[in-house]
């Protein structure tokens, strides 16, 4: 799919999105809510905004994808969303030419270098679409994404959506389906979570989760901040 095609496909999409709530598919959303959702979302503290860092030769088509994905969820969340530098990032895309040896590797980012060889085995072992999560000041959580330059472009962009929309409440690991159909339902539970406006980090991550997948169930999402 053309970069064109592809934006405008993205465009009606998010327009689509605030209708998705009539009965039956609020029904349907619900059901795919309930494993969609992300718990452990609701028991961290975030920042207002989302914070994205590139290190290493980040491919254009990359950038590209992770603008195309972010976007839509920044529309219909209101959060604002930002390149940045790694130390006030939430997350960071790390490219590397390879996942051999990298407790040796001489040539790294010094932005990124402690955080690969203190995870070496585990980034070794993990390979392309490893997430390493550090905690950093107050509490706030950073992920580290590593990507091969070895892999093709599609298989990146599918791991670059997958924890783009965890920026926004949802797993990483989502559900294999229609991408039109998936990606609909990730933007309507994302708009939401928001809606909602629950206290972060929650006390009780698990009832979070539940009043979510209730409110989209009924469709009543907007009335859950009043």
């Amino acid at each position: 799919m053309s970069a064109r095609k592809l934006f405008r496909t993205i465009l009606g999409l998010c327009w689509l999105a605030p209708m998705a709530t009539g009965p039956a598919t609020a029904a349907d959303l619900g059901g795919y809510a309930k494993s969609a959702i992300s718990e452990a979302f609701f028991a961290e503290r975030r920042q207002p905004g989302v914070s994205i860092a590139f290190v290493g030769a980040t491919p254009a088509g990359d950038r590209l994808a992770l603008s195309f994905s972010i976007t839509p969820f920044v529309w219909v969340t209101n959060r604002p969303n930002r390149i940045t530098d790694v130390a006030q990032a939430d997350l960071v895309v790390v490219h590397l030419r390879s996942f051999k040896q990298l407790g040796a590797t001489t040539d790294l980012d010094p932005r990124i270098a402690p955080i690969v060889q203190k995870n070496s085995q585990a980034l070794e072992r993990g390979g392309a679409c490893t997430k390493i999560t550090e905690t950093h000041s107050g509490g706030l959580k950073r992920g580290f994404l590593f990507l091969s330059l070895e892999d093709n472009e599609v298989l990146r962009k599918s791991c670059l959506y997958g924890h783009v929309r965890a920026l926004f409440g949802l797993r990483e690991d989502g559900e294999i389906g229609e991408f039109a159909d998936t990606f609909l339902a990730d933007l309507t539970i994302a708009r939401c979570i928001s809606q909602m406006a629950l206290p972060q980090p929650h006390p009780a991550p698990g009832e979070a989760k539940t009043a979510i997948v209730q409110a989209l169930a009924s469709g009543t999402c907007e009335r859950g901040r009043r």
